[in-house]
């Protein structure tokens, strides 16, 4: 198998929906990576503000971090696919709005903390 069709393969086969899943499994790898990076993102942004720099770069991180994770996601689970290895569980709406809403606690509390100036006491 050449390497372009592998990548069809697996492009093809990411965006079907996986019974085990219920969902696409690319679209289950980009939730969890936003529900990773986000929260960071606004950690890194309100330790950046607090150190005096621009919330640019929580920003970016944020951005980073959100490629990078759903990359892992995405080649471990194309790799587990290529062993015969895959056993995904089923993933719950109560479990994704746990996830969803840890991740907006998270955001959150960090956003008020960026907002404040406690942390700034911590840094300096």
């Amino acid at each position: 198998m050449t390497e372009k069709e592998r990548f069809r393969k697996f492009v093809r086969n990411g965006f079907r929906k996986d019974e085990e899943l219920g969902i696409p499994y690319h679209l289950y790898c980009l939730a969890h990576a936003v529900l990773i990076a986000v929260p960071l993102g606004f950690i890194v942004s309100a330790v950046f503000y607090a150190m005096d720099l621009r919330d640019l770069y929580g920003t970016v991180y944020a951005f980073n971090m959100g490629v990078i994770v759903f990359l892992m996601f995405e080649l471990d689970i194309d790799w587990r696919i290529e062993k015969n290895e895959f056993l995904p569980e089923r993933v719950s709406k109560l479990q994704w709005v746990i996830r969803i809403l840890a991740s907006v606690l998270v955001s959150g509390l960090f956003f008020y903390f960026h907002e404040t100036t406690v942390i700034q006491q911590f840094v300096k």
